[in-house]
């Protein structure tokens, strides 16, 4: 089976790490078959102890009906018992419920100590709470562009801008906000999500209530790779590491394919 590298087609880019990357939010989802285990207070406590030195922060919520994407393929799923483990600062979490696993940062330094983190965060669910057969793994980066002046055509690719190229469009007007969805299907249940555009203040993402939203324009790039398994397979934490790893690899093309040269030039690298 072709990987999803070689059927995107996308040209391959020197691999950069940027000291100050305009990632806002990045998630790692692993969705499985319910497993009723979840909810046993026991199996609960003995991952609560192998997570207490990275995540000390734990909080249940019962009856939540959680929307785990906010983009195309998402859903909405109910589910009666959530776990959140958390640091201090909840800059990292992982979410456990009856149907998924996900990893989820604000902090993202380098996807190496992601990646670290979903491996460790899985071991430790399969050891105490059960094998679940998985259904579908994903990766999903939210980047938020934010330049002064928001002058899009000097940041993102003429390919994605499409109409906002047009000075006669966004003439007289003080606010400009266009979002696409693009939903792509690729041979051996893989796809990619992209939801972009731009928008006139604020944020995609969930803030603390203590936080205010930025009042600046930015520019939206929302990229969800991700793999399904139609019957389902028992879980190998050693290949969704793998798959995870390869849709990074996709990511990070789609993200340099989306921006400009001149964007790149502009930005630290580390």
């Amino acid at each position: 089976m072709s990987t999803l590298l070689e059927l995107i087609g996308l040209p391959k880019y020197e691999r950069l790490v940027y000291q100050n990357p305009p990632l806002a939010q990045v998630i790692c989802q692993v969705r499985f078959r319910r497993l009723l285990a979840v909810a046993d207070k026991a199996a609960i406590g003995r991952v609560q102890q192998s997570f207490r030195s990275r995540y000390p922060k734990l909080t249940e919520t019962q009856g939540l009906e959680l929307g785990i994407q906010s983009g195309p393929g998402g859903a909405r799923l109910d589910q009666p018992h959530l776990w959140q483990f958390s640091d201090e600062e909840d800059n990292w979490k992982v979410i456990i419920a009856e149907e998924f696993l996900a990893l989820d940062t604000h902090r993202y330094a380098d996807f190496e100590d992601f990646l670290g983190r979903l491996n460790e965060a899985l071991s430790i669910f399969v050891e105490n709470v059960g094998p679940p057969e998985v259904l579908r793994t994903g990766l999903r980066y939210i980047n938020e562009i934010r330049t002064d002046p928001p002058d899009w055509t000097r940041v993102i690719s003429g390919d994605l801008l499409g109409p906002l190229l047009s000075p006669e469009l966004g003439k007289g007007t003080g606010q400009i906000q266009a979002v696409q969805q693009i939903q792509l299907r690729y041979p051996g249940q893989q796809g990619i999500n992209i939801i972009h555009g731009a928008f006139p203040e604020g944020t995609t993402i969930a803030i603390a209530q203590a936080q205010q939203p930025p009042t600046v324009p930015f520019y939206l790039l929302d990229f969800d790779v991700y793999r399904e398994y139609s019957s389902g397979e028992p879980i190998n934490v050693e290949e969704i590491c793998r798959n995870i790893g390869e849709a990074n690899k996709a990511i990070y093309r789609l993200f340099r394919w989306s921006v400009t040269d001149e964007f790149i030039s502009a930005m630290e690298v580390r």
